[in-house]
């Protein structure tokens, strides 16, 4: 078979048969050209065939055109889920899909297109991604953070202060970084812990290697199967930052590329690499610094001068010194290859690099193009670039996106972004946002109007695909939202005073009551004075107006401060003449929340006219309802199978059923962009009398990105908890569906040291089982329940795994410091604690040999010296009383930590509960999933019990299992981590077994030395296995793991001839053994792997006339493509031909007589 490229391919095998009596053999369904390792032995019949290993080619399948629609939706968070299968790259053992993805919530303002165009991915082989948290893991050298610092030795211990002082005086790592992967059909992450051991999050099967140095570190990951991927071609981001003077570059390695896939059989699959460079601007960022409280004195009572103000913005630039995939190939040239070739311009929307792939080409074992992918993109005005169209060779075969206003998108580094950077249509100058909170609504910074607009936040997106077959699907978008308190501000109010004397009078006044509402705000006044008799004797120059504000509330008087600069004027009366400056008539005073004022203006002597005008926010308006915050999620999906055809539309409510207008969705972290710290210095001149004395400041720093994180550890910013889904409408015209999602957010881990919290601290990843679906219902169009899944998870607490970190902040340099003391107790005199540690001087190659459940690390390079050291309290062994002296003061410092937390969390049961039409008569079946969590995660038995009380139970035993412990080579598949293939499955129907299979795994001559089946037992009944039991002898196998020959139960053996690089069987010989055909192997291989398929078969022909007693059955194959001939033990042949773009076109008897034929036609 040669390809699918639908979103959801057809899978229509043909069986094969000769006008002849004997029907012509079936070709089996498709798999890999090889023994399947996992057998699956139909007990329940008697038939010895059953055992035999599935090594005949599979049938080629009529060429998938594309079908359209029923694309998936990430209901959690309302996200396109869509795939598009390119291209399988496969050995005998192993495979590569070629996969495009989108996914998206919004464009962010600042992101960066792919090498396959904006929000588009494109999936090949694997990586390892990492975010640095504080400096990179590699660069922690041998100081060790134990969790035992605080945990075991107290939080203010010794060591704890100690810690604190050295994380935070000095320029150490003390956080683990978070590492990403995603390869073949495994993701997740992990941390390399305190101690030097992997934790994966959430816990998986696999084993984790990893060669660390002070300068790098390069990973090998073995899966269940034993399968090696090997990651070792990194990627390396140098940043910097631009705007704000000389900045020393930060250079790490952000990813590991996947360079190659070792299966134990020896197939190896390679990834080879261009070098890559990208340069370009990550994002811009902007600060406001001032005094907080903004009136301050110093400790000689001189006033606190401000400083600090506005910054300019700086650029945070990024050198990438990355790898662009090249090729992907086998160290068999029979897999043939995949190639990867680029658009020679620079991607628009960076400086320089992030070329976008052009075209990938499919090419056979002699280099000859077997299939091509082109690649068409669209460069906006604004310099975003979007994929356009996907082609294949065959000019039909192509997928064509369109997108919303896409030109419309603005240019990375807007300043037209919300709080979450998604575009928000906004003209801003700064991108420090608009807040009143802290005084700074007395400030006239400009602040950025960072408020999401979903209409502008969806632009950009995905909104429609046309498939090979010109069917297509559109998308529909809508904001995120959660349920709350919506906030109406009103306009402002405006209140005017006068103050007039006559030609008689000298004075007057006027007065206002004004009370603040819950939230401060700066209240601007203008104030005006002039004469206005027209008897100039009486301008004599004493004209003034007097202002005063009185906080009623506090008792005191409002300093006053300028519009212009925000100087303070006042600090209780304050005058004008009709000759000051207007600068100095526009003023402005800060209300407290809930306070009350008395607003004051007095006019002094004769034929004086004052009038003052002043404006406030009214209390804004709160009402419950649906609150829009940052993103996008997919409102609507229309498919049609035309132009013309009605559509099949789904309508997602992000709701319950009951309740549609009131969103489920969790809204996370708000916002949070203030900084509080401290600095200390010493009292100078004009200081009365106090030179050289210590005094502090505070001040306040906003920053223009969020300090809390609005994404948890994730992706997404909105989490919804129910959605409902309705067929065909908005109003369930065809049924529809409901689902329930857990909603566990991350969390803090509350442990603060020093004057101020550090809010940008990560998130502990608390949220184990968050996203996964608790229940699910499905209803008709009259809303009757027609059936429901019910889902429940479990942790293993007493597996957890953790590891805390710390991030350490200094606030200020300190000027003097006393020592701190600390008296030992008698808990202290035995707390130490072990880690393990290598104390070898060299390139250390860590090996997690124990999984999830091992504890700390192995080193395994050569001359490795592991060894356990103990962390001692310094009280330990010491006799009281004692008295530790000369502790850090840590005073100048804040700490906070944070926990990284390793679960193992797995489905425990389903309710599966179907209903008549009318939602009545439930039928329920429970299947429950059993894990022993001894020594691995994998299921050791599930359990299905019906509505009649029947229990129906699987139970598997694997390599680690101890009731495997006796078989035999078990050690060694430990060793290469096969360990998750059960070795033993029992079935039972209650407590009476029905049945047993069991794998015998061996290493020797017989199977080249390489670890694979070598015996299979199967019985039914109560009784155990024995010897007689055995259903089938793998007898011997090449040096690539493939069969040569197996014997059945009845003596008889198969022996099987593979060609073609030795990738493909030619010949399967039943009733002979390999030995009596050994002589003809060589010379069939060298035709298949150089000669004419016309040659090929003659030798095959003379292999079947030579072999009398034997039945042969024959094959022949286009590499790449699929099979060629079959001939049948009878030597009838069926021939297999494939048109110009390499898809099935006929099949043909030995007659030349057309058994199947495929046309493909496309609508226009």
């Amino acid at each position: 078979m040669k390809k699918f490229f639908p979103l959801f391919f057809l899978r229509s095998f043909f069986v094969l048969k000769s006008n002849l009596k004997n029907p012509f053999p079936v070709l089996l369904c498709f798999i890999a050209f090889l023994i399947t390792v996992s057998l699956k032995a139909q007990i329940s019949e008697n038939d010895p065939s059953k055992y035999v290993p599935n090594i005949i080619p599979p049938s080629p399948t009529a060429y998938g055109l594309g079908t359209y629609g029923n694309t998936p939706i990430g209901l959690f968070t309302g996200s396109q889920n869509i795939s598009i299968p390119l291209y399988t790259y496969k050995t005998a053992n192993l495979e590569v899909p070629l996969t495009m993805f989108y996914s998206s919530n919004g464009i962010k303002v600042d992101e960066i297109s792919s090498n396959v165009g904006q929000s588009w991915n494109l999936s090949f082989g694997g990586v390892i991604t990492r975010i640095v948290r504080d400096k990179p893991d590699e660069t922690r050298g041998d100081f060790p953070i134990p969790i035992s610092i605080t945990e075991v030795m107290g939080r203010y211990s010794p060591p704890a202060l100690n810690f604190y002082q050295y994380i935070g005086e000095n320029d150490v790592d003390s956080e683990a970084d978070i590492f990403n992967f995603n390869f073949g059909k495994y993701s997740g992450k992990f941390i390399i812990n305190n101690e030097g051991g992997v934790i994966l999050m959430p816990a998986q099967e696999l084993q984790i290697e990893y060669t660390l140095t002070s300068e790098s570190i390069n990973f090998v990951v073995t899966t269940p199967d034993g399968v090696k991927y090997y990651f070792d071609n990194q990627e390396t981001t140098t940043q910097r930052v631009l705007g704000g003077g000389h900045s020393i570059p930060n250079i790490t390695v952000s990813s590991w590329y996947l360079s190659r896939i070792v299966h134990p059989k020896g197939d190896e699959i390679l990834f080879t690499f261009n070098d890559a460079v990208s340069t370009y601007t990550t994002s811009k960022s902007q600060t406001y610094r001032m005094l907080y409280p903004r009136i301050q004195y110093d400790a000689a009572g001189n006033l606190e001068q401000p400083s600090g103000g506005l910054s300019p913005m700086y650029e945070h630039t990024i050198n990438l010194t990355g790898k662009a995939i090249k090729s992907i190939k086998s160290t068999n040239p029979a897999y043939g290859e995949v190639a990867f070739t680029y658009l020679s311009a620079s991607s628009a929307d960076v400086t320089s690099g992030n070329n976008k792939i052009a075209q990938i080409t499919i090419k056979d074992n002699a280099a000859a193009e077997i299939d091509r992918i082109n690649f068409t993109y669209t460069t906006t005005p604004n310099n975003r670039v979007f994929l356009d169209k996907i082609q294949f060779k065959d000019v039909n075969q192509n997928y064509q996106f369109e997108y919303n206003s896409r030109n419309s998108f603005p240019a990375r580094l807007s300043l037209s972004q919300d709080h979450w950077g998604y575009y928000n249509g906004k003209t801003n100058t700064n991108i420090i946002p608009a807040v009143t909170a802290y005084e700074l609504g007395s400030v006239n910074y400009n602040g950025a109007n960072k408020e999401p607009d979903g209409n502008f936040a969806k632009i950009g997106l995905l909104t429609k695909i046309t498939y090979p077959t010109k069917g297509y699907t559109t998308f529909d978008y809508e904001p995120n939202d959660y349920y709350g308190q919506i906030t109406v501000q009103p306009s402002r109010l405006y209140q005017s005073m006068s103050a007039v004397t006559l030609e008689d009078s000298n004075s007057a006044s006027s007065q206002s009551i004004y009370t603040n509402g819950a939230n401060a705000q700066k209240i601007p006044i203008i104030a005006a004075t002039s004469f206005y008799c027209s008897d100039p004797d009486l301008n004599v120059g004493k004209n003034k107006a007097t202002i005063s504000v009185y906080n009623i509330t506090a008792g005191t008087y409002e300093p006053l401060f300028r519009t212009d600069n925000n100087a303070d004027i006042s600090s209780g009366f304050y005058s004008i003449t009709p000759n000051t400056a207007a600068a100095l008539k526009n003023f402005y005073f800060s209300a407290a929340a809930n306070q009350t004022y008395r607003i004051s203006l007095s006019s002094d002597w004769f034929c004086t006219s004052s009038t003052l005008n002043y404006s406030y926010l009214p209390e804004p308006v709160i009402t419950p309802g649906n609150v829009v915050t940052g993103g996008i999620r997919v409102q609507r999906t229309s498919d049609y199978a035309s132009a013309s055809s009605a559509p099949v539309i789904k309508r997602f409510w992000y709701a319950k059923k009951d309740d549609l207008n009131k969103s489920t969705g969790s809204k996370g972290q708000d916002p949070y962009y203030i900084d509080l710290y401290k600095v200390e210095k010493t009292i100078g001149s004009g200081g009365a009398g106090m030179q050289g004395v210590i005094t502090t400041a505070t001040y306040l720093n906003l920053s223009s990105s969020s300090l809390s994180s609005l994404f948890d550890t994730g992706s997404s910013n909105v989490f919804y908890n129910y959605v409902t889904v309705s067929y065909g409408s908005d109003s369930f015209l065809n049924g529809g569906e409901e689902h329930e999602f857990i909603v566990h957010r991350d969390g803090g881990d509350g442990f603060v040291v020093g004057m101020y919290d550090i809010r940008s601290v990560p998130l502990s990843n608390l949220g184990w089982d968050n996203g996964l679906e608790k229940k699910a219902t499905y209803f008709n169009k009259d809303l009757k329940t027609i059936k429901q899944t019910i889902n429940e998870y479990e942790e293993k607490t007493a597996l957890r795994k953790e590891a805390i970190s710390y991030s350490a902040r200094k606030n200020y340099e300190k000027i003097a410091s006393a020592g701190v003391t600390y008296e030992c107790t008698t808990a202290d005199l035995t707390k130490r604690t072990p880690y393990s540690s290598c104390v070898a001087n060299h390139t250390h190659q860590i090996l997690m040999n124990e999984i999830f459940f091992g504890d700390g690390y192995t080193c395994i390079a050569p001359g490795h010296d592991n060894r356990t050291i103990y962390f001692e309290h310094p009280c330990y062994g010491a006799t009281l009383p004692k008295t530790i002296t000369n502790l850090a003061a840590i005073d100048n410092l804040s700490i906070v930590s944070y926990k990284n937390y390793g679960f193992w969390h797995y489905l425990k049961s389903t309710q599966d509960i179907t209903y008549d039409t009318n939602g009545n008569n439930p039928v329920t079946t429970t299947t429950n999933y059993n894990y022993r969590g001894i020594n691995h995660t994998l299921l050791s038995s599930q359990t299905s019990t019906n509505s009649n009380l029947e229990t129906l139970e699987t139970k598997y035993f694997y390599p680690k299992d101890a009731e495997m412990a006796a078989e035999p080579f078990v050690s060694e598949l430990i060793a290469a981590n096969m360990t998750g293939m059960p070795l033993d499955t029992q079935n039972f129907r209650n407590t009476a077994k029905l049945s047993e299979q069991k794998t015998v795994y061996e290493k020797s001559t017989n199977t080249s030395n390489i670890l694979l089946p070598r015996y299979m037992y199967a019985n039914k009944g109560t009784a155990a296995l024995v010897t007689a039991d055995k259903k089938i002898t793998f007898d011997q196998y090449d040096t690539k793991g493939n069969i040569l020959q197996y014997t059945l139960e009845n003596g008889m053996p198969t022996a099987i001839i593979w060609g073609y690089g030795q990738t493909k069987p030619i010949a399967k010989i039943e009733n002979a053994a390999y030995s009596e055909v050994t002589s003809y192997v060589a010379n069939l291989q060298a035709k298949s792997d150089s000669g004419t398929e016309a040659d090929l078969i003659t030798a095959l022909n003379a292999l079947r006339s030579a072999l009398p007693n034997a039945m042969v059955t024959t094959y022949t194959h286009k590499p790449l493509i699929g099979v060629s001939t079959v001939t049948d033990p009878k030597g009838f042949t069926a021939t297999y031909q494939y048109d110009s773009n390499n898809r099935l076109e006929l099949v043909k008897d030995n007659k030349g007589n057309i058994l199947s034929e495929n046309q493909y036609n496309y609508k226009p």
